[in-house]
């Protein structure tokens, strides 16, 4: 049985009642996630409260004598501003549910956001000592019990909309396109001689972490198919940048990629020390990269492992702008849909694709975009060569 998920947050001077709210809730089949606000995560503070607000059922936030403020002359007791931000935040992550967001308070009614006047508070009497881990523990022991029969009593179906499937990052999937040797169906790795296939309104990978691994695979003769959005050119400049990202793999000055500018990527990409890399990782791109483009901006994200074996096929779906989750036995069904693109014939990474034409309208503007990318000749022909044939 799924445990209803109970996320919880208050000033870090409340800390202590919030840690003994949290321990009247143990026992009681609810899991707690406690927010701290002294604690540091990888990325930043708002995009970690958005995933939790996507993964909890239940929100309670502490409301509790941290600031002041002055009201009609008067100087009161006032609530901490990240407390109110996360009040807000849940309570419209929440299916705008205030049964499912909970607002424990030791304030009065004046000192509280006017917006929700009306809303039913939990009070308690807030201790004077808040590090007296006794008088904490006993002033939240009602409010605890409140909610707790509130939750046990709460009926809606929406309570568990929570993907039960882990969530996963990008670089979590990207981790996954490493071939391994005993790689099988059902893995989630690559299988040698396979396909992946990517479905976005333009390139996910953002940093130059993701290029060696593609390189490798590519080397492995794995086929990488890309459909991107041809609804205007908001594509052509993140896609200019993977494949001169791709090409530069294993030229080395000592910085990431993306970390210079403009000016030094195209000197160590003209300089001849470098040309028989360069020219190896284009001669990859060429035979297993292929960008096509729908006639639709993508309406969801999605790459798939093992594309085209029916049974090995592993689909991962964007959930939130950081996080996959991997939709079992979806992977064939979400391949059917762009199945002409197993029997392409293709020469160049942008060729003649059956979902959009490459007019010369949308190949000119691409060429300019992946030209300017590299310097003159003899690279910049040759890229244009296998990118779009020897059309000028």
């Amino acid at each position: 049985m799924i445990k209803p998920k109970l996320f919880i947050a208050s000033s870090g001077r409340a800390s202590q009642l919030a840690e003994s709210f949290e321990l009247w809730l143990n026992g009681k089949g609810i899991q707690v996630v406690h927010w701290k606000e002294e604690t540091f995560y990888n990325g930043s503070i708002l995009e970690k409260l958005l995933r939790l607000s996507r993964e909890v059922d239940f929100a309670a936030i502490l409301l509790t004598k941290d600031d002041s403020r002055e009201i009609q002359g008067n100087y009161l007791d006032a609530p901490r501003d990240n407390c109110i931000f996360e009040l807000g935040l849940f309570i419209g992550a929440l299916g705008l549910s205030i049964d499912r967001c909970f607002m424990i308070t030791s304030l009065e009614g004046t000192c509280l956001p006017s917006d929700l006047a009306g809303q039913i508070y939990i009070h308690f009497e807030e201790p004077e000592d808040l590090t007296d881990r006794g008088a904490c523990k006993k002033a939240m022991r009602s409010p605890a019990v409140k909610i707790s029969n509130r939750i046990k009593d709460f009926k809606s179906t929406a309570v568990y909309r929570r993907p039960v499937l882990p969530l996963l990052t990008l670089d979590e999937v990207l981790a996954l396109e490493r071939p391994r040797g005993r790689a099988h169906p059902g893995s989630g790795h690559l299988l040698p001689n396979s396909t992946v296939m990517v479905h976005a309104s333009q390139p996910i990978e953002t940093n130059g972490a993701f290029a060696p691994r593609v390189l490798s695979n590519m080397g492995r003769r794995i086929r990488y198919h890309y459909f991107f959005s041809a609804v205007n050119d908001d594509c052509f400049d993140p896609i200019a940048s993977m494949i001169q990202t791709l090409a530069a793999v294993g030229v080395e000055d000592g910085s990431a990629w993306e970390e210079l500018d403009e000016t030094q990527q195209l000197k160590l990409l003209a300089n001849p020390v470098n040309a028989p890399i360069v020219e190896r990782n284009l001669k990859n791109i060429g035979k297993y990269l292929f960008i096509h483009f729908i006639p639709h901006r993508a309406s969801e994200v999605f790459c798939v492992h093992n594309a085209g074996i029916e049974d090995a096929a592993d689909c991962y779906l964007r959930w939130d702008p950081s996080s996959f989750i991997k939709l079992d036995g979806t992977g064939a069904e979400k391949v059917e849909a762009y199945k002409p693109f197993k029997h392409l014939s293709r020469s160049t990474v942008f060729g003649n694709s059956d979902y959009v034409k490459i007019d010369n309208l949308i190949a000119a503007g691409l060429r300019e975009k992946i030209c300017n990318m590299f310097p003159p000749v003899p690279l910049r022909d040759k890229v244009v060569e296998i990118c779009f044939g020897n059309r000028r």
